[in-house]
């Protein structure tokens, strides 16, 4: 690591810790999207074979629906969305999750190398500012 000036290495600090927050909200943003994916893939499993009706909550609101047999509609992207058999559904919201998962790894290293970055910037600093006790032999 290059060395810095004190004021440089207060600025990259603070530059640190901003940056952890964002990849905190990251994570957490990562987090939510892979317990809804797995809500929405244990959902699917658990449906009924065949055509079924219930209740969809919807903002206090219970919307009466009826699923078709065997047939969801999978958002793929872009605005665009597809139908799928539930197992075909269930294998895409599987490769979601995994992206996902892998994308939670990924972040939680760049963390993790942030973090040691700031430690090893903190712990310059504070060599600094130790006062220099001069060796007295006797």
């Amino acid at each position: 690591m290059v060395e810095l000036t004190e004021r440089q290495a207060i600025a990259r600090l603070q530059q640190n810790e901003a940056r952890l927050g964002q990849l905190q909200a990251q994570l957490d943003s990562i987090a939510r999207a892979i317990d809804e994916l797995r809500l929405t893939r244990a959902t699917l499993k658990n449906m009924p074979e065949g055509e079924a009706s219930g209740l969809l909550p919807l903002g206090g609101v219970m919307i009466p629906v009826k699923t078709l047999p065997d047939k969801v509609k999978v958002n793929v992207g872009a605005k665009v969305v597809i139908e799928q058999t539930r197992g075909e559904a269930i294998k895409t919201l599987e490769k979601r999750e995994a992206a996902l998962t892998e994308a939670l790894r990924k972040t939680r290293e760049a963390g993790g190398e942030i973090a040691a970055e700031s430690l090893q910037i903190q712990k310059k600093l504070e060599e600094r500012r130790r006062p220099s006790v001069p060796v007295v032999s006797g």
